[in-house]
């Protein structure tokens, strides 16, 4: 084994329960954070994001 092969395979290693993004990019502290809220909190929240996207999308139209 090469050394590029040797130092690619040490960097390889599985990301832990703790790490705040996993092997696949996802921000884990983002998904904590969401589940920390309760239910009303999360749909307030999504609500929010619902009314901001179209926000962007009719004063994009108006141009």
């Amino acid at each position: 084994m090469n050394q590029d092969k040797m130092s690619k395979t040490e960097n390889e290693k599985p990301a832990s329960a703790d790490a705040p993004v996993d092997d696949d990019g996802v921000d884990r502290t983002l998904i904590r954070w969401f589940l920390g809220l309760t239910p009303l909190e999360r749909l307030r929240m999504v609500e929010r994001y619902i009314a901001s996207v179209e926000k962007v999308r009719n004063g994009r139209q108006r141009s």
